[in-house]
C-alpha cells in the first residue's frame, strides 16, 4: 500500500498527509554526523540524511550517506604510518638508527625498506588506544615475520645500541640519575625464535 501511495510523482505535502493518516510520522533530523559504535570498531557515516519514523508506537530510523569504519574507533589523524623505501643518504641513515631499537642483527632482515608507526602511548589500561596496541603486538608477533623496535618518544635518538632498555636521566633526592622506562626490542619474527627452539632439541 505504502509504496503505491510514494509512487506516480505524488507531491511530498499530499504524501506526508496520508502517512500521517495510516499513523505515521516522519520527521527530518539535521545531522553532521552519525557514528555506530560496535566491539571493536566504529561506523562513521558524514553529512546523513537522517529520518526519524514514527509508526503504531513504534520508531525506527532511516539513515542515507558514505559510511566508513574506524577500526578500533581510532582515526587517521590519531595514527600516522609512514612506509620507507630506503634510496637517498637522509632515509638509509633514519633506517640504521631506527633499525638498531628493533635489534643488533637488524640488516640480516631488510636494508631496504620499513614502516614507522607514530601513534599516542595509552595512559591507561583500557580504551582504544590501549586496544590499538594490543592488536599491533599480536599481529606482529604471530603473523609476520619482522623485527619491530619501540621509540617511546619523537626525535629520541638511540645513541647506545648495545643497550636494550630505553632509560632517561631524572632528578632524585640523592641528585639524580638514569632511570629505566622499557625494553627497545618488541617483537621477534617467530620463525627465528622456532629455529633457535629446534636446536635445543
Amino acid at each position: 500500500m505504502l509504496g503505491g501511495l510514494m509512487g506516480g510523482g505524488l507531491d511530498p505535502k499530499k504524501m506526508k498527509s496520508m502517512m500521517k493518516q495510516l499513523g505515521i510520522n516522519q520527521e527530518d533530523i539535521d545531522a553532521n554526523r552519525v557514528i555506530i559504535e560496535k566491539e571493536d570498531s566504529k561506523i562513521v557515516i558524514e553529512n546523513p540524511s537522517v529520518q526519524k519514523i514514527k509508526m503504531q508506537g513504534q520508531e525506527s530510523w532511516q539513515i542515507v550517506g558514505e559510511a566508513h569504519e574506524e577500526a578500533l574507533g581510532i582515526n587517521g589523524n590519531e595514527v600516522l604510518i609512514q612506509p620507507y623505501n630506503c634510496k637517498n643518504e637522509q632515509t638509509l641513515s633514519a633506517q640504521k638508527n631506527e633499525g638498531s631499537i628493533a635489534g643488533h642483527d637488524w640488516a640480516s632482515y631488510n636494508t631496504k625498506r620499513y614502516i614507522r608507526v607514530t601513534l599516542d602511548r595509552p595512559k591507561i589500561k583500557s580504551g582504544n588506544l590501549y586496544k590499538y596496541h594490543l592488536t599491533m603486538a599480536n599481529l606482529l608477533n604471530s603473523y609476520f615475520e619482522t623485527l619491530v623496535g619501540y621509540k617511546y618518544r619523537l626525535g629520541e635518538t638511540n645513541y647506545k645500541p648495545d643497550e636494550h632498555i630505553w632509560s632517561v636521566w631524572q632528578k632524585q633526592a640523592d641528585g639524580g640519575g638514569r632511570v629505566r622506562i622499557l625494553p627497545k626490542h618488541v617483537s621477534e619474527p617467530v620463525r627465528s625464535i622456532m629455529d633457535i627452539l629446534k636446536q635445543l632439541n
